[in-house]
């Protein structure tokens, strides 16, 4: 939430009052990103779930395989949908404004559904 927050904010300043334009915009996001995983990992450490001595130690590489084999699924779905998404979107720019308009709908609904699907799952 604050991380959105902060992005909220830094959008307004870099682009509407800076006059950034988009390239504040990608400035907002990176830096709200950054904000983000440092309170993340800010919590974590006062929380005690994680410790600094963790983070200097590197992780046991047959666990790192055991959660990529666990993942890989889930990440060829992911990949194979974000190349047609890519390629659909290529074909419909060819085809003029109102077409990418209607993909771009399409796309979100499509973006919805996954998401909905993805949380009964």
């Amino acid at each position: 939430a604050v991380g959105s927050a902060m992005h909220l904010l830094l959008d307004g300043i870099l682009i509407i009052v800076l006059k950034f334009g988009v390239a504040g915009a990608a400035m907002a996001v990176v830096i709200s990103q950054y904000l983000a995983a440092l309170i993340l990992l800010r919590s974590l450490v006062v929380d005690k779930i994680l410790h600094m001595a963790d983070l200097r130690r590197l992780p046991d590489i047959s666990k790192i395989f055991t959660y990529l084999s666990a993942g890989s699924a889930l990440l060829i779905r992911t990949i194979s949908m974000q190349t047609f998404y890519t390629i659909m979107t290529s074909y419909g720019a060819r085809m003029g404004t109102a077409v990418i308009a209607a993909h771009a709908i399409a796309r979100q609904c499509s973006s919805l559904e996954a998401l909905v699907v993805d949380g009964l799952a």
